[in-house]
């Protein structure tokens, strides 16, 4: 129990209150590199930076469904649309480790881009090897006056011409949404593990028992994204975070590595709202443990994301 409490009220020195609003994402996105784009693909390279490290000294599992969920909707502007709507469901399948300093690509790929929903494959590898680290998947509502799926296919009996310069306009949003003006806020000299700090800090602990923690947080800026409402990425670090301290509450002498997380997104939090987070277990075997986290409002009990969090528990094992 206590391994579990000081894990989600753990202090740290830094000082988050200073950081700009909506700050996660140029955090995470901060060197990503576009490679290559098309129609309904997308390729960048990253070098892992010690910013978005975790306890194990490799990237943070949040950090890379937080770019799942900034790459896949770059892909999607390569398509025709003109917004990048709102997140659905994020899947995040980690099967590697990458250490900082090393290079990653990353290659998005849209699935399915039709009136309203869109879905796209997120796959992350190391450059040099070809391994894969993780893969992912998003799925995106644009709303009921989307035309993409009609744009997608009445584009193909224009003229090259014509056709080559609605393309390179897609090109060029996507291009803008991954390489967009950063903060002023210098990224490249913010401490080690900022990433995990700035998700983690603020939690205030009202129950903790065998397998069940609830906790409030505050929604501050710093997790905003450019709507105003809490990021994707940060409910998703979340599901991490909290899925991992509820696995402490058995006496696991360490949380594990991630496995699988799954998000499903209802509602939108906004800046200054109280949100209540629900981790428990659902299974606590030799070597994974699964875990539900569930997102609601404080105030009205309305859920605003629902998660599942599965980790394979063997200390030794490295993937």
């Amino acid at each position: 129990m206590e391994a579990a409490k000081r894990f989600l009220e753990k202090e740290n020195k830094i000082e988050i209150d200073s950081l700009p609003p909506i700050f996660i994402e140029p955090l995470v996105s901060h060197g990503l590199k576009l490679e290559f784009v098309e129609p309904g693909r997308l390729l960048c390279s990253f070098i892992v930076p010690n910013r978005l490290l975790n306890a194990g000294n490799f990237m943070h599992g949040g950090a890379t469904a937080a770019l799942v969920d900034v790459i896949g909707s770059g892909v999607m502007l390569t398509s025709g649309v003109s917004m990048t709507g709102v997140s659905v469901e994020i899947n995040v399948s980690y099967l590697d480790a990458a250490y900082v300093g090393e290079e990653i690509e990353i290659e998005a790929k849209t699935l399915r881009m039709g009136k309203a929903i869109g879905v796209v494959s997120v796959e992350f590898r190391k450059k040099k090897s070809g391994k894969i680290v993780a893969q992912g998947r998003h799925t995106k509502y644009f709303g009921r006056d989307s035309e993409i799926g009609q744009f997608c296919g009445s584009s193909r009996g224009l003229s090259w011409d014509i056709q080559f310069a609605i393309w390179n306009s897609m090109e060029e949003a996507a291009k803008r949404y991954l390489e967009k003006k950063e903060n002023e806020f210098d990224i490249e000299t913010v401490p080690r593990r900022l990433f995990e700090v700035l998700v983690s800090q603020g939690y205030h602990l009202h129950l903790i028992e065998p397998g069940r923690i609830i906790c409030s947080l505050t929604v501050p800026t710093r997790l905003l994204k450019g709507d105003n409402s809490l990021h994707g990425g940060a409910t998703a670090t979340m599901v991490d975070l909290i899925g991992s301290a509820v696995l402490y509450t058995h006496g696991v002498p360490a949380s594990g590595v991630s496995v699988e997380i799954n998000i499903s997104y209802l509602d939108s939090a906004y800046a200054g709202e109280e949100i209540e987070v629900e981790a428990k277990t659902l299974l606590l075997g030799k070597a994974i443990g699964v875990v539900s986290v569930e997102l609601r409002k404080k105030n009205t009990g309305k859920i605003i994301a629902h998660g599942r969090h599965s980790k394979y528990l063997v200390g030794s094992s490295k993937m």
